[in-house]
């Protein structure tokens, strides 16, 4: 035989042939892992505003929310016109879900050629006298404009007071904050 189509069995099959010498199984490497601390729960700090006080989300709602029997209204006003009223606990984005929000009772859609709203951007909770403003997280952030004072940038998860004729930015949309007069019977 040539070899060409000969099968070699494998060593040790074969009679009369030595034993193959056993492979050496490899010897296990022993690691240490690093531990690590358990972290700390809860929500993260709310770091305090030199503009306004700043208040943790969600926030119940304040008694002086009713007047008169019928509820505060705010509105929210872009400068194309497009505005947004908000009459009790919402979330504000792009394509908002109440779902996303936890306090939320409404989703309040703003209209943004720019995309800089995130789908779910912000919740605002009417609190008697101004809106309590929580970022949830969004991507472009929340500034707060005051008169007489710096615009204001809001860390993501933080809360503050914004009241009657400040303005709202959310990414690079501006809104006007007004708080609308109360319906007359």
């Amino acid at each position: 035989m040539d070899g060409s189509d000969f099968i070699v069995p494998p060593p040790g099959l074969v009679p009369g042939e030595p034993p193959a010498a056993p492979e050496r199984a490899a010897k296990p490497v022993e690691r240490t892992l690093p531990s690590f601390a358990p972290g700390r729960s809860g929500p993260p700090p709310i770091l305090p505003s030199p503009a306004g006080p700043v208040v943790q989300a969600p926030v119940p709602l304040d008694p002086a929310f009713e007047v008169t029997g019928e509820r505060v209204r705010w509105r929210l006003a872009a400068a194309g016109g497009a505005d947004a009223v908000v009459t009790g606990p919402s979330v504000l984005g792009r394509a908002p879900r109440v779902e996303d929000a936890a306090g939320a009772s409404a989703a309040v859609p703003i209209e943004d050629p720019s995309r800089t709203v995130s789908k779910t951007h912000a919740l605002v909770v009417p609190a008697g006298e101004a809106l309590v403003v929580t970022d949830l997280h969004s991507t472009n952030g929340i500034r707060i404009e005051r008169a007489g004072a710096e615009a204001e940038e809001l860390a993501p998860g933080a809360s503050v007071l914004v009241g009657d004729g400040e303005v709202l930015v959310l990414g690079r949309l501006r809104l006007l904050v007004a708080r609308l007069p109360s319906p007359s019977v």
